[in-house]
């Protein structure tokens, strides 16, 4: 698909508009991920129906859409919208999203969501006080600085930890 002569609608980011995640897909599309293109940002404020309104527009506006890339939350609006979506198209989208949870296991397990995205919860619960202590002076220790690690979900391991009930 990458290499498709094709130029196709792939991506619908739902996420908040922010400098941040423009960046982080301008540098994919620098680095040559053809595949990622954005057709629009979708604000709906991790808000259901919103969310739900919004994704049912946004499809009807590009009906040949192949994937989304949720980062908020409101996965029971999407979720629905996408359900509807593939049943009347016959085809399946791909669905990629953040947090481990009861509403992401469902949808993977089910098979509707592709992927998603989860912090190991206890690196940053240990990091923070590290790092408040450093910045109010009670220690001079080195502090870890590395990237809290991602777990990445999908149907083939979505049972196999127990880090999540």
């Amino acid at each position: 698909m990458a290499n498709s002569c094709i130029r196709r609608h792939g991506l619908i980011v739902a996420a908040v508009d922010h400098p941040a995640i423009r960046e982080s897909l301008r540098k994919a599309r620098a680095a040559g991920v053809e595949v990622v293109q954005i057709v629009s940002y979708l604000t709906g404020r991790d808000d259901d129906v919103k969310s739900a309104e919004m994704m049912t527009q946004a499809l009807h506006r590009c009906p040949d859409t192949i994937g989304i890339y949720n980062a908020g939350g409101a996965n029971l609006g999407v979720g629905s919208v996408l359900q509807r979506f593939q049943e009347q198209r016959g085809r399946e989208l791909v669905w990629i999203t953040h947090e481990l949870n009861d509403e992401t296991r469902h949808f993977i397990a089910s098979g509707l969501m592709t992927l998603v995205f989860d912090q190991a919860p206890e690196t940053p619960g240990k990091a923070r006080p590290e790092y408040d202590s450093l910045a109010m002076g009670i220690i001079d220790l080195p502090v870890n600085k590395d990237p809290v690690p991602f777990l990445t979900y999908t149907v083939e391991n979505i049972g196999l930890t127990s880090s999540h009930p």
